[in-house]
Order: C-alpha cells, then structure tokens, then sequence
C-alpha cells in the first residue's frame, strides 16, 4: 500500500513526496530556489559506482545496489550482504528533466534539477505606442 503526502508550500508547484509504506530507504531534503530544485540523498556506506540515477515518465529515481565479497568462514551473524534499496520521487510540473546533474560525495548524493526555461520568471519590456 502506498501513502501520498502533499506538503502545503510544495503544492503551489505541484510537488509531492511518495512514501512506500514500510520505508526504509534513502532520506531525502529538497529544496527550492529561483533556477530549479535541489535534492539531497543520504547514502551512509555506498559506493559512487553503486548509485543509479534514472528520470522516467517525470520521475527521479535513486537506486542503489551492492554487492559484498563472499569471505570464506563460517559466520555466526551475518547482516551485512547485499542490500539494495530505491526512492522514487515524481518532478514538479516545471522541471527541467533533459538538465539533471549529480554529484556524489561523501556519502550524500546532491541532485540539481533546473527549472525549464519557459518556468522562469522574466522580464517583458514596455514599449511606447
């Protein structure tokens, strides 16, 4: 069962968060500012050739999946192979989806995402008749 939850400031330009129920994946925080969104994803431990990045039917997906080395032995607990995990979230209306650039770093994946250029503002010059 999925749960969509739309935050007040996000609905003017028709962004919403989409939350699996059960979700245990990759926290996000997007911001807004006047050239276009900007999204960060916390990836503790991940490696950058790990990370998959793909926008679908105006959808931004991060996906990660790992896989460990077998070591030989005989484990007593073994919590640690592969984990893969996704986030799907849905762009806003005004989304520049052919500009989207990423950067990973650190653990955090930082995605830009532009504005497309009929969405911005600008300035219509006045003439005299």
């Amino acid at each position: 069962m999925r749960t969509i939850v739309t935050y007040p400031t996000a609905r003017r330009n028709g962004y919403r968060r989409l939350y699996e129920s059960g979700y245990s994946g990759v926290p996000v925080d997007v911001r807004e500012n006047e050239d276009g969104y900007l999204l960060d994803a916390d990836l503790p431990g991940v490696a950058e050739e790990d990370v998959k990045l793909e926008i679908h039917d105006r959808h931004l997906t991060i996906a990660v999946e790992t896989d460990s080395d077998e070591e030989k032995g005989i484990y007593l607990v073994r919590e640690r192979r592969n984990r893969s995990f996704s986030r799907r979230l849905a762009l806003p209306k005004d989304a520049d989806s052919n500009n989207v650039s990423a950067v990973f770093e650190n653990g955090v994946l930082s995605v830009t995402i532009p504005k497309s250029p009929e969405a911005k503002p600008r300035a219509i010059e006045v003439k005299r008749a």
